[in-house]
């Protein structure tokens, strides 16, 4: 149960476009990570206990991962504990386990149950690149992480499977210690179909003829970007330049007007707590003069409510970790001292960017 509970925030997670739950698209790779978990090791090197889910920024790592959880969870023949690394962190394992346990007072208490118990254990860690160099200010998140993979790899019925960044996989000083591809599987999520984007915006009910259009939509953090528009005929008129600059753009007039909030003191306000302290995340205490901004940019899904914390929307569809508020930094004018879009030539936030 203990579990079951810390895992929440996984199984939650939202795995459709816009709001209709029909628009789910089967990733291929939710069946291959399922087929092995299930398979056994090919030999006894202990780094066979892991795989490796990566991929490019919004293709869809985070609904992958909570698909193979539910699949996994729902056959009952695995005790699997799915966290989103960027939900809970903490510069210590008691300070972790002290966020997703109750009863439990410690993950070594945890597992020697499963160690006495000889049960099949399966921990999934998503957007463990969210603590990385390139987006995290303390170093000391992602090192606690480690701290748990190691431990998880001592025990014997155990499966790890993380998500990460394909960039912060190759260039991370503590994440590229799991790209040895001779002994640890990697799974690489791409980008839809165009068949498949077509499906969904027919579902939708969303013309769009652009060729140009469909190619941007096929990266699905940009399809659910684009179904969040409330109205998208004023979009579609000039859908043949359409970026996702002009999607973050176009969300930004339709749904950030009301004059009476003070929604860009309130996103200001959360982007610079966020940035210099913890990497898409805020407590609400820190925003009780914005009350009225966080329900309406919640009521929007602008903004993903877990308890007392705050996050951006990007965290219930796996895009790349900070990149809406820093767009939306950018938008506001806000202090990070950057005065490009992120990820546009120019664009100096940590210094860092994916390719």
């Amino acid at each position: 149960q203990e579990v079951l509970s810390a895992s929440n925030y996984v199984r939650n997670l939202k795995n459709y476009f816009s709001k209709e739950k029909l628009a789910h698209i089967q990733r291929q790779a939710v069946q291959e990570i399922v087929a092995w978990v299930k398979r056994d090791l090919p030999g006894r090197a202990i780094l066979e206990k892991m795989l490796v889910v990566k991929g490019k920024k919004g293709v869809g790592k985070t609904t992958v991962l909570h698909d193979v959880y539910c699949h996994l969870a729902n056959e009952q023949e695995y005790v699997v504990l799915a966290i989103k690394c960027d939900q809970f962190y903490d510069v210590s394992l008691n300070g972790l386990s002290q966020q997703l346990f109750t009863d439990i007072a410690s993950f070594n208490e945890l597992f020697n149950v499963f160690r006495d118990k000889g049960e099949k254990f399966v921990v999934v860690l998503d957007q463990l690149d969210a603590l990385s160099q390139t987006l995290s200010t303390d170093r000391r998140w992602l090192q606690t992480y480690i701290k748990l993979i190691q431990e998880l790899l001592k025990l014997p019925n155990a499966r790890i499977v993380i998500s990460t960044r394909s960039f912060d996989l190759e260039y991370d000083a503590d994440l590229r210690k799991f790209n040895d591809t001779q002994l640890i599987k990697q799974i690489e999520v791409g980008k839809l179909s165009e068949t498949e984007v077509t499906d969904i915006l027919k579902l939708l009910k969303i013309e769009a003829k652009s060729k140009l259009l469909i190619e941007l939509l096929t990266i699905p953090y940009n399809l659910e970007l684009f179904t969040k528009i409330p109205n998208l005929e004023q979009l579609l008129q000039k859908q043949s330049g359409i970026s996702l600059t002009k999607l973050y753009s176009e969300l930004w007039s339709q749904v950030m007007t009301p004059r009476e909030l003070l929604l860009t003191d309130c996103l200001n306000a959360i982007v610079k707590r966020m940035y210099e302290q913890h990497p898409n995340l805020i407590e609400l205490a820190y925003l009780e003069e914005f009350k009225a901004e966080i329900s309406y940019l919640v009521s929007h899904d602008i903004l993903v409510q877990n308890g007392n914390k705050l996050s951006f929307f990007h965290a219930d569809q796996d895009p790349f970790t900070a990149a809406s508020y820093y767009f939306f930094a950018y938008v506001v004018g806000c202090t990070t001292g950057c005065t490009a879009f992120p990820g546009d030539a120019g664009c100096s936030i940590h210094g860092h960017h994916e390719t």
